[in-house]
């Protein structure tokens, strides 16, 4: 009896497990909860190594305050650097205001101490908020 019982926790904890990882790589909590309440642990492992869902695919990932204040405190500064550079940095064709920062993005990654990963992902955000042309106002 004690046997059978701690079976069905197991499978129900593995579908409770299966459902969160399906939620997390955006497949769906119903994949996720079938995979482990059928398969128990091994479900739950499969559904880890699937694919990320479609729902994330070319979408913008969500950021959080802290994130959102670190990009903006990037992008700030970046315009510093360009500013030091060359001061009509502004009215430059983007390639040249990209190959103008290029040089300077390991400095500003290593003043803000973060995994070379995540400075990507951020300095990608920063500078396309600062290097987008600016719509003109004819």
């Amino acid at each position: 009896m004690a046997v059978i019982v701690g079976l069905v926790l197991g499978l129900l904890l593995a579908a409770m497990l299966g459902a969160f990882v399906g939620v997390q790589k955006r497949r769906g909590a119903i994949e996720g909860l079938f995979l482990g309440l059928i398969f128990g642990p091994l479900g739950v492992i499969v559904e880890v190594l699937l694919p990320t869902g479609e729902a994330a695919v070319g979408r913008e990932p969500r950021r959080n305050i802290d994130d959102l204040g670190t990009i903006a405190s990037i992008a700030e500064r970046f315009r510093c650097v360009l500013d030091e550079v060359d001061p009509a940095w502004e009215r430059l064709p983007y390639h040249r205001k990209r190959s103008l920062l290029k040089p300077h993005e390991k400095r500003v990654r290593q003043e803000y101490g973060l995994p070379p990963s995540t400075f990507a992902d951020f300095a990608a955000e920063a500078r396309r908020m600062i290097l987008a042309p600016k719509p003109r106002g004819d």
